[in-house]
């Protein structure tokens, strides 16, 4: 099976924001940041878009971005998941 090569303009536009919000995710520590490509290129796993996808709901149901960073950063998408409802 091949990896998907998704880019930070594919991520975004899958969740919904602006490719800055995906980088300002990435700095906070809420997203990996995937290393660099030969071509200078990151590409992105599908996850990462859920992720963002979570996060933004997370804050549309009142979590901040401070709670959220305040919890030790998750390994996958379901460990994010439970730490929120726990």
């Amino acid at each position: 099976m091949t990896e998907a090569k998704l880019t930070i303009g594919h991520i975004a536009q899958a969740a919904g924001v602006n490719v800055e919000t995906v980088r300002y995710y990435q700095r906070r520590g809420l997203v990996n940041l995937p290393p660099k490509r030969a071509r200078g290129f990151r590409y992105y796993t599908p996850e990462t878009a859920s992720r963002v996808r979570f996060i933004k709901r997370a804050q549309a149901l009142g979590m901040s971005l401070k709670e959220r960073t305040a919890r030790s950063r998750p390994r996958n998408l379901s460990s994010l998941r439970r730490s929120c409802w726990t």
